[in-house]
């Protein structure tokens, strides 16, 4: 699989894959960080799926703004996103197609494009039913692209 050239079946396929922490411990310590009400957040963990495709999973809030955070699956081989997740981002996201988005987001490679995650979907409520929290949030994440 060419992780520079993926088709949508990949993607599918790579989302769906299970994924584990390369480093139980340290990545046992997230939920620990996530907690803190005050503190800004800046998480990389390494991930790898079950067929030894290598991510970086980012977890990131700002010092500021509470509410506002990002979840990012990267692979490890050359950075870009799998799934990225925006919760509360300022301003707008304006697809390449001229549609905007003015709410929380999630970003999915995207192979007809050339910047890979570009292209912004509205969240389905369904797969992140709770976003006002961190915590929630990233639980929905860990599901959406099934990390254990």
């Amino acid at each position: 699989m060419d992780l520079n050239r993926l088709s949508k079946e990949e993607v599918d396929l790579l989302i769906d894959r299970l994924k584990n922490p390369m480093n139980r411990l340290s990545y046992g310590k997230i939920n620990v960080k996530l907690s803190a009400m005050f503190n800004s957040i800046n998480i990389t963990e390494s991930v790898i799926d079950d067929g030894d495709v290598e991510y970086f999973l980012h977890v990131y809030r700002g010092k500021y703004d509470m509410t506002r955070f990002s979840f990012h699956l990267r692979f490890k081989d050359n950075h870009e996103h799998l799934v990225r997740v925006d919760i509360n981002p300022t301003g707008k996201h304006v697809n390449p197609d001229g549609s905007v988005i003015t709410d929380s987001h999630m970003h999915i490679y995207n192979p007809e494009s050339n910047k890979k995650d570009s292209f912004a979907i509205p969240l389905n409520p369904k797969e992140f039913p709770n976003i006002e929290t961190i915590i929630e949030a990233y639980m929905s994440f860990e599901q959406y692209i099934n990390l254990e």
